[in-house]
């Protein structure tokens, strides 16, 4: 069975201290949560490598990906972005998985219940219209560092459960039915993804006083 995780959260590195507490608490909160679900053997995957910033890219992270039930989208303004790609492949790669293994469950209602799960950290008015209008997010966009951690707030240690609730069942459903060859999965090259990602990113402002052509 390949599903070592519940869940894979994609997020954009930032430096702000704003961004990593955030993701930091994010998967605390879910390990938690998680293991009070599915127990100690299935894990939350979150690259430490990334946290700490840069731009390099680990290769081996499609594996990872592959090896996870869902994928966590933390979304800032940034997360689409047409210079440093690692999160639009990322994307990409999880709805190429999700739409394999939501056909294996045939037609019933498991397969309307995604595998990625937006949880809008900023820029809710920025989100790509085939997240927001298709899929369920999470909105954190209140969240301020110098407020209580998320599994002490009472808003988001609930939602907190509910998502870590919704991640189980997916877990379970396609844990039954799916056994993808991860080592030989890869994720979509820049080149394979850019003109989508060129749809999703918004365009530079006119100039006061000028019309685009």
């Amino acid at each position: 069975m390949p599903f070592r995780n519940a869940c894979f959260i994609s997020f954009r590195h930032g430096q702000q201290e704003l961004t990593q507490s955030f993701v930091s608490q994010l998967y605390t909160g879910l390990c938690c949560e998680i293991e009070a679900q599915l127990g100690r053997e299935v894990g939350v995957f979150l690259d430490e490598d990334r946290l700490q910033g840069g731009d390099l890219f680990n290769e081996a992270i499609a594996e990872h990906l592959c090896r996870s039930s869902c994928m966590v989208m933390v979304y800032t303004p940034s997360y689409f972005d047409l210079c440093h790609t690692y999160c639009a492949r990322e994307y990409k790669a999880m709805v190429q998985l999700e739409e394999a293994r939501l056909r294996l469950l045939g037609d019933g209602p498991d397969r309307t219940r995604g595998l990625i799960i937006p949880v809008i950290f900023r820029g809710k008015s920025s989100l790509p219209p085939e997240i927001r209008d298709v899929r369920h997010c999470y909105d954190f966009a209140d969240f301020l560092l110098a407020g209580r951690k998320l599994h002490r707030h009472s808003k988001y240690a609930g939602a907190l459960k509910v998502m870590a609730e919704y991640i189980s069942e997916r877990h379970r459903a396609i844990s039954v039915v799916v056994n993808d060859n991860c080592r030989e999965f890869r994720l979509p090259s820049n080149e394979e993804i850019m003109p989508w990602l060129q749809g999703v990113v918004p365009g530079p402002m006119p100039l006061p006083g000028r019309v685009n052509d």
